[in-house]
């Protein structure tokens, strides 16, 4: 059997270890960076910025649940030199506006890993899930701003969490 997984995306990998708080999980301005980052896993779990302001909006719940419809999209993505043994290694984070409705608004590219195929990979983990189900109760007339941080074959850095609005 496989280890749990070569490839982590963002929260989702964080949320299978039940000693992680959510605010350990979502880069909160007094949150620590170190979700899972001691894991003998070649990847580690990384972070989501809420980057938008939620109004008190619990929207935790919301982003567990894209989250894993984006991992499962992002794994098959993955180029072959991200794989043993090349194992090439980078962080890519993807910054992009979910639409009330839950459509995808604009996307940017925050950060590279300078391999322009595990970029497409993080790209398109998020582009094609489509449509992600409509924002949470509370939030129907505002976008939600969220980056996601993808690691492959790396551990966080605490220097790049920032801090989010809630």
């Amino acid at each position: 059997m496989q280890s749990r997984s070569l490839y982590s995306c963002a929260l989702l990998v964080a949320l299978a270890w039940p000693t992680i708080s959510p605010a350990q999980i979502l880069h909160q301005p007094n949150a620590t960076d170190s979700t899972a980052a001691d894991s003998d896993d070649i990847t580690s779990p990384a972070g989501v910025d809420v980057l938008s302001d939620t109004g008190g909006v619990n929207v935790r719940p919301y982003i567990k649940q894209i989250l894993g419809t984006i991992y499962k999209t992002w794994t098959p993505l993955l180029p072959q030199e991200a794989r043993p043994p090349q194992s090439q290694q980078g962080e890519t984070q993807i910054r992009f506006k979910i639409l009330p409705d839950g459509r995808i608004g604009a996307m940017w590219l925050d950060g590279s890993t300078h391999d322009d195929a595990i970029n497409r990979a993080c790209w398109g983990a998020i582009t094609r899930v489509g449509q992600f189900p409509p924002l949470p109760a509370g939030l129907e007339t505002k976008p939600l701003v969220l980056r996601i941080h993808f690691y492959v074959n790396t551990k966080p850095h605490s220097a790049s969490a920032t801090s989010t609005q809630q």
